[in-house]
This record gives structure tokens, C-alpha cells and sequence, in this order.
């Protein structure tokens, strides 16, 4: 069975579009896209619809705490390795 080859300048592109979906696009570390694509949604969410609500900076500082962990954490993974 061959393996399809799938584009690193796509992911790449796909990533700067949308923070997790290149990771979903190669099938590599899907938890780690689905935390940064959540992470980056409640940002997204916090910042531009709910933003004149005073509850929105809780959501902002949640989201950016979210994906410290996650690059901190997918970062001594792949240290490890």
C-alpha cells in the first residue's frame, strides 16, 4: 500500500491560515493541531464577538495559556525524540 506524500508548503500555508489545520492536513500530532485550532478559536471568539463584554478577557488569557502549554509541551515531545 503506498503512502500518500502530502505537501510540506501546504501545511505550512494551511497553518497561517488557520493555527492547527496543517497538522490535521498531514495527519501528524492531531492532538496538538486540535488544541492550537481551539486555542486560537476562543482567541479569535474573546477578541472580535465578544468583545465588549468584560467576561472576554478571561477567555483571551485562557486561550493564550492554552496554546503556551501545548507548544511547550509539543515542544519537549519533540525534544525527545
Amino acid at each position: 500500500m503506498a503512502t500518500e506524500k502530502k505537501s510540506a508548503g501546504l501545511a505550512a500555508f494551511l497553518n497561517v491560515i488557520l493555527p492547527g489545520i496543517g497538522y490535521l492536513y498531514l495527519g501528524k500530532r492531531k492532538t496538538f493541531g486540535i488544541v492550537v485550532l481551539i486555542g486560537y478559536a476562543l482567541g479569535w471568539l474573546s477578541t472580535f464577538i465578544f468583545g465588549a463584554v468584560e467576561d472576554a478577557d478571561a477567555l483571551y488569557y485562557f486561550s493564550n495559556l492554552l496554546l503556551i502549554v501545548a507548544f511547550g509541551i509539543d515542544g519537549y515531545s519533540q525534544a525527545k525524540e
